[in-house]
């Protein structure tokens, strides 16, 4: 018999374990978007996100670093356009198992922590499931899933996804490989509480992930004020763990030293996540445009 292309063995078990054991203790903070921290770097702005993996594995590796110091326990890998799609769109070269693998590597340099291997949309439309566009966009995430999980992430983490019709091939690829490793998937939402891509409501959007396998449910909030109304409707309605993510609104602009920077205002999204912590939410982190600052002054919360 032929070898799987998909072996499983290398799989981290214990890490998984780790990270539902942690999850049961109580609530952790998340890092923030590796790409945020790059872009804020000299000459950031540059490079494609997923290319700095390969090209400056130290920078992304560093921001992990901050991330964990500032009390992230959960780390995000920088692959959230790292399927094949998304790297032939962005003009990089490197094989998608060298970016993935290299991503996870960043990550796991840093003791105590978790990993979740993001991925992201892959960018392919379909029209009919089972139609070749949806098994190519299925190929996408199954290769990308495996990837991040032979590599060593503790789980996979859905991100980005802004309606069920845009996600159900991407869960259908993670199920091919997922072999009982977590799944976390954060729904992008609009301050209603809706996705945007179909105006489906965090209720429909809930129910339908949960059907689909996920162990954490959440959404990734445009900020702070619509994050707290969504941390309650997900407790609510779910009795898996939650997460709960809000953006720092606006537009980043040049600084004085010529950087990318954004309007970060860490105590104040720190101030409503006491909220979604009331809520019973079991995962925060700043979304877009936040840094390790943020992490820092969540971690408080919970410290």
């Amino acid at each position: 018999m032929a070898p799987s292309p998909y072996p499983t063995d290398r799989y981290n078990r214990e890490g998984a374990a780790g990270l539902r054991a942690r999850l049961a203790r109580g609530p952790i903070v998340m890092q923030g978007p590796v790409v945020t921290a790059l872009r804020m770097l000299p000459d950031g702005e540059g490079l494609p996100a997923a290319l700095w993996n390969v090209a400056e594995p130290q920078a992304v590796a560093r921001v992990h670093e901050l991330y964990a110091a500032a009390g992230a326990e959960l780390l995000v890998t920088n692959t959230h356009r790292a399927s094949s799609p998304m790297l032939a769109e962005d003009g990089v070269r490197q094989q998608p198992v060298e970016v993935n693998r290299a991503a996870v590597a960043a990550a796991r340099r840093v003791p105590g922590t978790y990993i979740a291997g993001a991925m992201g949309p892959c960018g392919i439309e379909w029209v009919l499931e089972g139609a070749a566009s949806y098994r190519e966009a299925r190929a996408a995430y199954r290769d990308q899933a495996h990837q991040l999980l032979a590599a060593g992430a503790d789980g996979i983490l859905l991100e980005g996804f802004t309606s069920l019709r845009e996600i159900e091939p991407a869960f259908d690829g993670v199920g091919d490989v997922r072999d009982g490793m977590p799944l976390i998937v954060a729904l992008t939402v609009n301050q209603a509480g809706d996705l945007p891509g179909d105006d489906q409501n965090i209720e429909a959007a809930v129910r339908y992930a949960q059907d689909h396998g996920a162990e954490v449910i959440g959404a990734a909030c445009p900020d702070a004020p619509s994050a707290g109304t969504v941390a309650r409707r997900l407790h609510s309605i779910t009795d898996l763990p939650t997460l709960v993510t809000a953006a720092v609104p606006g537009e980043p602009h040049v600084d004085e030293d010529g950087l990318t920077a954004w309007d970060e205002r860490p105590s104040e999204i720190a101030q409503a996540a006491s909220l979604w912590l009331d809520s019973g939410v079991s995962i925060i982190g700043g979304g877009w445009g936040s840094t390790a600052r943020t992490a820092c002054a969540l971690a408080d919360l919970i410290l």
